[in-house]
């Protein structure tokens, strides 16, 4: 037994002078784009400047396509949670925002036919609508009801947007 534990105090000491982690974080996801989206395009009331944003959406677009680049089986199993609840939140946001420059000029997203089932994210080779992403993407994966509070609606009604992308 004793000689375990000083197997282990070693390898405690030796990972400490490596310095090197000995347990990795998990992956981390830029969301350096959607960042600059959301301070370039939104002001401090969380209203966007959907002319403005419709001119330039390269920055939404190459974001869009970053998410696209991910696993949607790795972020549920190997990501820490806090990772993927910003993943999935900031990509329902991004896509609340895509259907809105899509269709404008438009007063509210509820103005647009079945937005909410329109296919908006790409995740790899998955495909996901609003619905989709906040029901069994973040609701019923992380059972918090706070989350809510975070999505976008795309109307003066519903939460503002932040200027910050979420992050783990």
């Amino acid at each position: 037994m004793m000689k375990h534990l000083r197997f282990l105090i070693l390898f405690l000491f030796a990972g400490c002078l490596l310095g090197q982690p000995l347990f990795a974080a998990g992956p981390r996801f830029d969301h350096a784009l959607w960042d600059a989206f959301l301070k370039k395009f939104v002001n401090d009331e969380g209203d966007v400047d959907y002319t403005a944003a419709q001119r330039d959406a390269s920055l939404l677009n190459d974001y869009l396509k970053s998410l696209a680049a991910q696993n949607p089986l790795e972020i549920s199993s190997e990501w820490p949670r806090e990772e993927a609840v910003a993943f999935w939140m900031n990509a329902y946001n991004a896509g609340v925002i895509k259907i809105i420059l899509d269709h404008y000029p438009v007063r509210s997203i509820d103005q647009i036919p079945s937005a909410w089932d329109m296919t908006v994210i790409h995740v790899g080779l998955e495909q996901y609508s609003l619905n989709q992403i906040r029901a069994s993407k973040l609701i019923q994966n992380y059972r918090d009801e706070k989350i809510h509070l975070a999505l976008s609606c795309g109307a003066r009604s519903c939460p503002r947007l932040h200027r910050e992308a979420f992050t783990g």
